[in-house]
């Protein structure tokens, strides 16, 4: 009996692999199938993913892909590479805007020294100064001239929406760091939701 109902297990599992590779994204012909750009990846950045993090590359696809996810939850620990994690993957999604929603105390130490000047070396090329706009910018009145690289902490979310009719029929992606601080009983998940909604992001990811 153990043989017989071994035998059928592997029948049945032998068919649901060949549908899964007829039926869905694992058939190579299925139109429409998302990819991160690898290649483009290694050729924007000077530093190779880490062992550890190239699953998270396999999982975005896959929660696109097959999950119909507009991005994933990424909880990674302190020191395991989150920010560069979430980057390189916007390079890959091939993002028209890449936004960043990170704490106030971060923007500058963190956030800004790794895009605006290059101090981890993640980058091939310095990212030119004018293609980035901080929320700090903006509180100093300076205007959206097409960057594609915005940069605002959570408590300038409701300044940021001011922006959205400039993405229009863009590519946006989404990266919001530490979002165990949005709940449902502040503003900021409310702004944060109304900004993943008003921009049609379909590149998301949540850092925690």
């Amino acid at each position: 009996q153990d043989k017989y109902t071994y035998s059928v297990n592997v029948k049945t599992i032998k068919n649901l692999i060949k549908e899964l590779e007829t039926n869905t994204w694992l058939n190579n012909d299925t139109e429409h199938v998302f990819k991160l750009d690898r290649q483009h990846m290694k050729d924007v950045l000077d530093v190779n993913p880490k062992e550890f993090q190239e699953p998270v590359y396999d999982q975005y696809e896959y929660k696109k892909n097959v999950l119909k996810n507009k991005g994933l939850l990424l909880d990674m620990g302190t020191g395991t590479g989150k920010t560069y994690t979430s980057i390189s993957t916007m390079i890959g999604a091939k993002v028209d805007i890449q936004i960043y929603i990170v704490m106030n105390k971060n923007l500058d130490t963190v956030w800004f020294n790794t895009l605006g000047n290059n101090s981890d070396g993640f980058f091939k090329e310095k990212i030119d100064r004018k293609n980035i706009l901080t929320s700090y910018d903006y509180d100093n009145s300076k205007v959206y001239k097409d960057e594609n690289i915005i940069l605002f902490h959570y408590e300038a979310l409701d300044k940021l929406l001011d922006l959205v009719k400039y993405f229009k029929g863009k590519k946006v992606g989404i990266v919001v760091d530490e979002v165990h601080n949005f709940t449902s009983q502040n503003n900021r998940y409310e702004n944060l939701l109304e900004l993943c909604l008003e921009t049609e992001s379909e590149d998301i990811i949540l850092m925690s």
